[in-house]
């Protein structure tokens, strides 16, 4: 008598639901069938029942052929029959079998269990519940019972209801964030939209004064820089989740940047009768090598959130610069701490959920988008750091910023703030000399493809301002024609700004056509999608720069200035065409 032993492994892609998963769940512990040849006699098989009360029954092999089964069951019935035992026990299977053969139902491993249950429940009443065999992916053979088939269903049908359970419940939970995000997303952004819009409409009251216009005019560009800041926080969550945002690194001033946040906000701190204060350990590097716009943004979101959720009191910014022998040692650490309302560990472990707040309460009473600290948290990590939050109800919380950022080593240290902000200020008058170099006025023609008639007026407004001359071409069609005509004439345009999004012919066609037409006037495209790859689409098309709208007039005269006289990017590539062609 050879026994079947049971597998090891189970194949790993072995589908759920089916009787492979079932073989391993109920072979786990103990065997649960045995082979025998079907010439040995039949007390071997009962004898061997009897000393095993897991085993199930036995499977009758001629040879290497599968014949027969032979359950627990089946055999106790028989044999317990009057003279049972005296006419079949010491006698070969094969003649207990002559008389008493159990329906054979023999099934692959890979058999989905429901089929496998519908087929054993669909054979006669009288061997519905006979067990059934399972061929294994080696090609050994496994004993089931019909009833452990049909637990095992259950518990897989039991644990595959409380999977759609969760499923429904974070669907659920999902769709509640969404739409609590959505209805304080719209709140956010009508509040700076009916600022913009109201002190619009009173610009155009001829009875305000100079004054009055002035603050209508400040107030309409502080609330569209709000509501931008909005867009851009969405922008940016979204390259986080396409694995597309950049850093810039540059030497910069820590202490500049973290001086020029505290200047930022101080104002809105004051008005709310806080103050900001800000401290640091001495020496610190004068520059470390940072993206200075991605740490300020961090800043703005940490203490920003300070100054909001604090209403008496005071907001304290801190920073110093700590190193180790260990690779990536140098660390910039910045502490925010406030003495505002605080938080419960309930909170602080939503706390960096993109669109979700902490308390969804607060939304109303304090406003924001749910997703300044999201966006800090990426940053600092996609800085190889991290942000951290102590707190508790009633007693303020501490925010800290760890930036792995190494220190510019031709700048040396400083050791105070004096001396610190002396040198940023002495950085910063420099490059404001190098930005008025780059916009000096200018002296060119200027094409401006642009469907937007108040967009025409702006941009031309800013380039006329700045000596350019300028023409204007309603859609890509009308900057195809005009550009080629004046090439042709022999008194091409100097630059070309190219909306991106037009009517009939757009900019990525139209930069393309004038490329294969062997045009190697500078392109700058102009687009409102700022979203990651947009930049790459349009130098594909055919276009040397990238504006994102809105543009600020200095962007837009800079960028205008940085391609006059150079040749195109993709003069390589026309060349190419035109020995082609």
């Amino acid at each position: 008598m050879t026994e079947v032993k049971d597998p090891t492994l189970v194949p790993a892609d072995t589908p759920s639901f089916s009787l492979a998963a079932t073989i391993e769940s109920v072979t786990a512990t103990h065997a649960q069938s045995f082979s025998v040849d079907v010439r040995q006699q039949l007390h071997v098989v009962t004898d061997r029942l009897a000393a095993d009360p897991t085993l199930h029954g036995a499977i009758v092999f001629d040879g290497s052929k599968l014949v027969a089964l032979l359950s627990r069951e089946r055999l106790h019935t028989t044999l317990a029959h009057r003279f049972g035992t005296q006419l079949y026990a010491h006698k070969p299977i094969s003649t207990y079998l002559e008389s008493h053969a159990e329906p054979l139902l023999c099934l692959d491993y890979t058999t989905p269990l429901a089929t496998a249950i519908d087929a054993s429940l669909s054979r006669p009443a009288s061997s519905s519940f006979a067990p059934i065999v399972v061929r294994r992916a080696d090609g050994r053979y496994a004993m089931l019972d019909v009833r452990q088939l049909l637990l095992q269903q259950a518990t897989e049908l039991h644990t595959a209801m409380q999977h759609i359970e969760a499923q429904r419940l974070a669907t659920q939970e999902a769709a509640q964030a969404n739409s609590a995000f959505l209805a304080n997303m719209s709140h956010e952004l009508r509040i700076p939209m009916t600022a913009i819009i109201g002190f619009a409409e009173l610009l155009d009251d001829p009875a305000q004064s100079a004054e009055d216009r002035s603050v209508s005019v400040e107030t309409i560009r502080r609330n569209s820089e709000h509501l931008l800041k909005i867009i851009n926080d969405v922008l940016d969550i979204s390259k986080f989740e396409a694995g597309r945002l950049t850093l810039d690194p540059r030497p910069v001033s820590l202490v500049q940047i973290v001086e020029d946040v505290a200047t930022l906000l101080r104002l809105q701190a004051q008005e709310r009768g806080l103050s900001i204060e800000t401290s640091y350990r001495f020496p610190l590097p004068a520059r470390m090598i940072a993206d200075a716009g991605k740490v300020r943004q961090m800043l703005i979101n940490l203490v920003g959130n300070a100054v909001k959720f604090t209403e008496s009191g005071f907001v304290r910014i801190s920073a110093q610069h700590l190193t180790s022998d260990e690779p990536g040692g140098s660390i910039v650490r910045i502490a925010i701490s406030d003495s505002g309302i605080g938080m419960t560990p309930e909170q602080m472990n939503k706390l960096f959920v993109a669109f979700v707040q902490a308390d969804r309460s607060t939304a109303g009473r304090f406003g924001g988008t749910g997703l300044g600290l999201t966006i800090a948290r990426q940053l600092a990590q996609l800085m190889h750091g991290d942000v951290s939050v102590q707190s508790a109800p009633g007693q303020g919380s501490t925010f800290t910023i760890e930036l792995k950022l190494e220190p510019d080593l031709t700048a040396g240290q400083v050791g105070s703030l004096t001396e610190a902000l002396t040198m940023a200020q002495s950085d910063e008058q420099r490059r404001q000399i190098a930005q008025l170099a780059s916009t000096a006025p200018l002296n060119c023609r200027v094409l401006v493809a642009e469907d937007g008639v108040d967009n025409q007026r702006l941009i031309g407004y800013h380039l006329k301002r700045s000596g350019a001359t300028v023409e204007f071409a309603d859609h890509g069609g009308v900057a195809l024609e005009k550009a080629l005509r004046e090439r042709d004439a022999g008194k091409p345009f100097d630059v070309i700004l190219m909306d991106m999004q037009m009517p009939q012919l757009d900019g990525y066609a139209a930069a393309s056509m004038l490329r294969r037409h062997g045009l190697y006037t500078p392109i700058i495209a102009i687009t409102a999608h700022a979203m990651s790859g947009d930049r790459d689409k349009c130098i594909e098309a055919g276009c040397d720069d990238y504006l994102s709208k809105p543009i600020s007039s200095t962007a837009i005269v800079a960028a205008c200035q940085r391609w006059l006289g150079k040749p195109t990017i993709h003069a390589d590539t026309m060349a190419a065409w035109a020995k082609a062609a």
